[in-house]
Parts: structure tokens; C-alpha cells; sequence
């Protein structure tokens, strides 16, 4: 998951990745949430959360406060993740302390106590912009971090990217197999003669229904166009038919030259 403001990035990733649901976005503050469903009846809230500099107002500091207070509750058994850039260069987090004076002290306090009364803790334990950490992640679970490193920033970004990666298995339900048309090998000319013959009956009958007429072109797609079952099983939703192909040319040339 990657979560972009405009000034900071940050990459969220969970092995065999799942697609996100149940996603809520808040209508008072920047931030995103869904849930990820692991192997094991066990879920991931994940979220995406930016604080803007200027916002330092007790409104917005009690609606923020509330808001993730409310959904760490709400789900309070499942594994809790949130990444973003908060602006919070004040705070030491290893020590859980305000050491600088940038933003005014209720600002500070607000989320040192998010921290303190959701359980959770701030894992990011490097700069992100200049010398400050300022693109944070609230996790309940820190023991499921494998590795928290920067990345380069892109295009005119002036953050590092945070690169989280976890230790968690998403559901992934069976691919039920159904059949594909394979239309580049129908045969069209067939296809047009079946129904130009249905046609001229079809205007003879009294009672024409759709289902009838649809009926018709379900059975000349039946008899003109091969099909084939889809692969049951897993597949990366990134790799598509060329680069199939080129795998499978790729396997043919080692084995030839193996």
C-alpha cells in the first residue's frame, strides 16, 4: 500500500498481497483505512494517515484523536498499522518525549498519548526529511516488522520513502476455474451464417421472445469459438500473457542450451 500527499511516500508491504476491504475514508481528516484478511481468521487494519503542518487547532487534534481512537477499538483484536507523514518533528519517540518546540505542546501530546492509550508503538527509527522523523508508522505489533528502511524520494518530493516490510500471510480463497472464449481462433464467417439463418426463421415465429433470440447466439458462440478452462490456482496479477510467453521462451532457451 502506498500512501502519497504530494510531499511524502510511504510503502506498505505484506507478502502475497491481498486486495484491501472494508475501506473508510475519513470525512474530517486525512486519513484511509481497509482491512486485510490473513490466513488464520486474523485480520490487518491498515491505514494512511497525513497530518497537514498548519493543522494544529484543538478541533483538529481531538477529531484526529477520536478518529483513530475509534477505529483501534473498533478493532481491537486484529493487527493495527498506520503510516504517513504526521509533522511531528518535536518528538523523540525511542524516548516517548517532546524535545523540540516547533508545534505547540498540545499538538505534541495529542499523539505521544494516541500512542500511549492505543498500545501501540512508533517504529520508524530513521530520518525521513533533513533530520527529522517526520513520516511515522503505529503498529500494536511491531514483532511482525521484518525490515523498516528508507528508500530514495521520487519525482519532487523532498521525504524519504518509508518501506515497511511485515511478516503476515493474506487469505487467499481457491480461484474457482471457468471457461474462456477464445475469440481469436472463432470462426466469424460460421458465426454470420448461423444467425443470418436464424434470423430468417426468427421472423416467422408469432411469439419472439429475447431469451430466445439470446439463446440463438449462445449456441453459435458455443459451436464456433474454442474455449479452455482457467488455471486454478494463484497468479500474480502483474504478469499478463506476453510476459508468459516470454517466460515460457525463456525456460525453451535454457533447456537448449542448459
Amino acid at each position: 500500500m502506498t500512501a502519497t500527499n504530494g510531499h511524502t511516500e510511504t510503502v506498505l508491504e505484506c507478502p502475497q498481497q491481498n486486495s484491501l476491504g472494508n475501506i473508510t475514508k475519513s470525512k474530517d481528516i486525512e486519513l484511509i483505512t481497509g482491512t486485510i484478511h490473513l490466513e488464520g481468521k486474523k485480520k490487518l487494519l491498515i491505514g494512511a494517515f497525513y497530518r497537514p503542518p498548519d493543522k494544529i487547532d484543538d478541533t483538529y487534534l481531538n477529531q484526529t484523536q477520536n478518529e483513530i481512537n475509534t477505529i483501534r477499538t473498533k478493532h481491537q483484536k486484529d493487527i493495527f498499522l498506520i503510516g504517513g507523514d504526521f509533522n511531528l518533528p518535536d518528538i523523540n519517540w525511542s524516548e516517548q518525549s517532546i524535545i523540540n518546540r516547533q508545534y505547540p505542546i498540545r499538538t505534541n501530546q495529542t499523539f505521544l498519548e494516541i500512542v500511549a492509550d492505543n498500545g501501540l508503538e512508533q517504529i520508524v527509527d530513521f530520518t525521513t526529511r533533513k533530520d527529522n522523523t517526520l513520516d511515522l508508522i503505529l503498529t500494536s505489533h511491531p514483532a511482525f516488522k521484518l525490515r523498516c528502511k528508507p528508500l530514495p524520494s521520487i519525482g519532487n518530493s523532498d521525504h524519504d520513502i518509508v518501506l515497511l516490510d511485515l511478516a503476515c500471510k493474506p487469505f487467499k480463497p481457491k480461484p474457482v476455474r471457468r471457461k474462456v472464449y477464445l475469440w481469436k481462433k472463432a470462426e466469424i464467417h460460421k458465426i454470420k451464417e448461423d444467425l443470418a439463418n436464424f434470423n430468417s426463421s426468427f421472423i416467422n415465429i408469432v411469439d419472439r421472445h429475447v431469451e430466445t433470440m439470446w439463446q440463438a447466439i449462445q449456441n453459435t458462440i458455443d459451436k464456433r469459438v474454442p474455449t479452455k478452462m482457467s488455471q486454478g490456482k494463484h497468479t500474480h496479477p502483474w504478469i499478463n500473457t506476453n510476459i508468459r510467453r516470454t517466460q515460457k521462451a525463456r525456460k525453451t532457451i535454457k533447456k537448449r542450451h542448459g
